[in-house]
């Protein structure tokens, strides 16, 4: 046996970092696996999967081979961007910001790494707004009649003569602000707003669990699934679980009562 090149093996854990990696539970909702020359995944993982935290963590391996240790690690970086789990919190985000460490490019390694860097290593970062508007997107969709329209109120666009209302979703990932996403139109030919942004043109097409959004001509696809009143997005690596908060009616967005 000859031995070549240059091999490294990245764990992937359901765990958050940012809570001292601590160990995650959950059932898997949706799963991305990566695939590719030189690219390895030894995982037994499946959609239904329960995730139990009375064992050791571990979800798989994502190992990545290659002629030279610097093309070894950039697939690996690669192929992590293209492994989410939906449903349980996982190190993959992490893994992919450590491999990008510059002392880790170089190869200079030791065990107080992760220490030193800190918060830039397991602090996730907040959702960009396209992240909220794919998914107030993708509840759009699911609210739409999936037949011929017969009653024209049954189209949630926001129509009333003269130009189209918006629809209000305040979306919210775990310790963060709800966010403001402002809606109208069909999700065929919408308009968003995020927050205090400019509202943009958006269309948006779902096929099963593959989600595919236009934001002012940007395109970009996401792996989705809305659970247990939770969407949950992945895209380039990362996973956003939004909850929408429950929408007050008109009686309560009105004066409180005056005590006597």
């Amino acid at each position: 046996m000859t031995l070549d090149g240059h091999a490294i093996e990245a764990r992937l854990y359901a765990e958050d970092p940012s809570r001292g990696f601590l160990p995650q539970a959950g059932t898997v909702l949706g799963l991305v696996e990566p695939a590719g020359p030189g690219i390895r995944v030894d995982s037994s993982l499946a959609v239904g999967t329960v995730v139990g935290s009375d064992y050791d963590p571990m979800l798989a391996k994502v190992i990545a081979w290659a002629p030279t240790r610097e093309t070894a690690r950039a697939r690996l970086v690669g192929a992590l961007g293209h492994t989410a789990v939906l449903g349980v919190t996982t190190n993959a985000a992490f893994l992919r910001q450590l491999l990008n460490d510059p002392d880790v490019v170089a190869g200079r390694l030791d065990t107080g790494l992760i220490e030193r860097r800190g918060d830039d290593l397991t602090l996730p970062e907040p959702p960009p707004p396209h992240v909220y508007a794919a998914a107030a997107l993708a509840l759009l969709i699911e609210s739409e009649p999936a037949g011929p329209v017969v009653d024209r109120w049954d189209v949630p666009d926001g129509w009333r003569l003269g130009e189209p209302a918006w629809t209000v979703r305040r979306l919210q990932v775990a310790g963060g602000d709800p966010v403001e996403v402002r809606l109208r139109g069909r999700s065929s030919a919408a308009e968003v707003r995020v927050g205090d942004g400019e509202p943009v043109a958006a269309r948006a097409f779902r096929d099963g669990g593959r989600l595919t959004v236009t934001l002012d001509g940007l395109t970009a696809s996401y792996t989705v699934v809305h659970a247990d009143g939770t969407v949950w997005l992945a895209a380039d690596g990362r996973v956003a679980a939004l909850r929408e908060q429950e929408r007050l009616t008109a009686h309560a967005e009105g004066p409180a009562p005056t005590a006597r």
